[in-house]
């Protein structure tokens, strides 16, 4: 897409994925949906 990290902000909705946007350099908003609202998000740095 050519747009740089800094430019970016991914939204995600499990806790798995908030993880692998984190460690990719991205910054992150976590939307949790009706599957995974009861997840654990509690520790995520970054988000």
């Amino acid at each position: 897409m050519g747009i740089e990290a800094d430019d970016c902000i991914v939204v995600e909705d499990s806790a798995r994925g908030s993880t692998s946007v984190i460690w990719a350099g991205l910054r992150c908003v976590v939307a949790p949906n009706m599957l995974t609202k009861h997840g654990e998000f509690s520790g995520m740095q970054g988000c």
